[in-house]
């Protein structure tokens, strides 16, 4: 899954790494893991440095990703394939560095620790409120309304009391705001 995470999101990086040192990959995912095959390119044929330099860098990237990344698995529930997509679309949109995947009973989420959790969440309090027909039974869940800009959180309100208006005596009547010390 990390692998994947790179290929998705980091793919810049990745691609330059395979470049720099004239090697192609052939990837092979079976399940869980993930095996890389390293090979010259037609440029650079019989030239083993150049793949043992390429095994070491793309061994340190997916060590830097592997330690800052989290997996969380959420289990399906009732939901069908049609919601499941629902669900995963507007996952994509409110958090466009996590990936998702499947397997028949779960869903897993794979990004920053932050990000993950959030997911998570979004996740489980999403599913109960999309039908099985795939859209939503009642209201949607908070920040659905409009996925790109999400509702107010309990700490935009707590930001927003610490702007609070004074009367400056302006003759156009508007409003000067103070900073109130929030300790």
């Amino acid at each position: 899954d990390t692998y994947r995470y790179i290929q998705k999101h980091c793919e810049q990086e990745y691609k330059r790494i395979l470049c720099k040192h004239k090697v192609e990959v052939v990837d092979i995912c079976c399940k869980d893991v993930t095996t890389l095959f390293l090979q010259a390119s037609s440029e650079n044929l019989g030239s083993l440095d150049g793949l043992r330099e390429a095994h070491c860098d793309l061994g340190m990237l997916y060590q830097q990703y592997e330690t800052k990344l989290r997996k969380e698995q959420i289990p399906k529930g009732d939901l069908d394939g049609r919601s499941l997509k629902l669900a995963y679309e507007i996952l994509q949109i409110r958090f466009p560095k996590i990936l998702l995947s499947e397997d028949d009973s779960y869903t897993y989420v794979i990004g920053s620790s932050s990000d993950v959790s959030e997911a998570k969440q979004y996740f489980l309090e999403l599913g109960p409120k999309i039908g099985k027909q795939g859209r939503f039974d009642h209201d949607p869940p908070s920040g659905l309304k409009d996925p790109l800009f999400p509702a107010s959180t309990p700490l935009d309100s707590k930001y927003d009391k610490l702007f609070k208006p004074a009367g400056s005596g302006k003759s156009d009547g508007a409003k000067d705001y103070k900073l109130a010390a929030n300790f």
